[in-house]
């Protein structure tokens, strides 16, 4: 079966096929040429319902809404841009632009995360470079897992080793420590208006955009343009592995801890998701 960050990539792959398809006015910038050939070959290792389910999904898209976006007068190029974008806050998979206008989709394949960001950035979302005192703790917090884990089966390679023996093991020793440490430190980083909009910027995306949610029954299509920014946000613990953000642009976070691998190594991640008041949203049936 193909990784899920493959089908991702076929799912765009068989988008942006379609878009051109579609749009003669519309042409593929030379790296999204590039990633097209480089995608092609997951989106025919597909089973043939899938395949036949991507290309329904993105003839729903290009007829039911990007027709209404898309000026037949102009010229515009598409875009596909690297993961590494979004690192900086940019949530954009798919660009398409023309001299007067820009089109930035987020598309998602089966899910609504936000963001999957990982543990040791921590501080650059508020702003800053590195914290040393962070570090320190991030790794102690690790060390302290690790010792626990020896103690409880020391011949453990996988998370489950350890869940086999204690179901809550991984939320007691883990995931607790890292919600109870983080949430009180972005806590207190996040005192002035500045720190907030960065937080807000990093987790939900700096760029105006539309995200594209493809599910089994239809495809809702959100809109992220001219989103308030937020001056302020509460922060707290809801669980043992879930922090909560509330911002006063009426915007919610939900912040999961889950291992990013099956093996016992130091790699966690959080799945974000949000509550959006006032959102403008599309649903396509199928």
């Amino acid at each position: 079966m193909p990784r899920s960050n493959d089908m991702g990539r076929a799912y765009e792959f068989a988008l942006c096929n379609q878009i051109i398809y579609t749009f003669s006015n519309i042409e593929l910038t030379d790296r999204a040429e590039l990633e097209q050939q480089r995608d092609m070959e997951h989106f025919y290792d597909l089973d043939c319902d899938t395949k036949n389910a991507y290309i329904k999904s993105a003839e729903l898209i290009c007829n039911n809404w990007l027709v209404k976006k898309i000026d037949p007068q102009e010229k515009y190029t598409l875009d596909r841009l690297p993961d590494r974008a979004g690192v900086e806050g940019d949530v954009t998979d798919i660009r398409i632009m023309s001299e007067v206008e820009k089109i930035n989709i987020s598309l998602k394949h089966n899910h609504d995360a936000l963001k999957h960001p990982r543990l040791t950035r921590v501080p650059s979302w508020v702003g800053l470079e590195s914290d040393d005192n962070y570090e320190t703790i991030h790794d102690r917090i690790w060390d302290d897992f690790f010792k626990q884990a020896e103690k409880a089966n020391p011949t453990a390679t996988l998370f489950r080793d350890l869940t086999a023996i204690n179901a809550d093991f991984i939320n007691d020793n883990l995931y607790n420590p890292f919600c109870t440490f983080i949430s009180n430190y972005l806590s207190k980083k996040t005192s002035s208006s500045q720190s907030v909009k960065h937080m807000f910027d990093f987790l939900v995306g700096t760029y105006d955009f539309y995200k594209i949610i493809d599910r089994k029954d239809c495809i809702t299509i959100q809109d992220f343009i001219n989103m308030p920014k937020p001056n302020t946000v509460i922060i707290r613990q809801t669980d043992r592995s879930h922090i909560a953000m509330t911002f006063d642009n009426g915007v919610i976070l939900d912040l999961r801890l889950h291992t990013a691998s099956s093996r016992l190594i130091r790699s966690i991640k959080f799945d974000v998701r949000g509550i959006f008041d006032d959102m403008k949203s599309l649903i396509i049936e199928k």
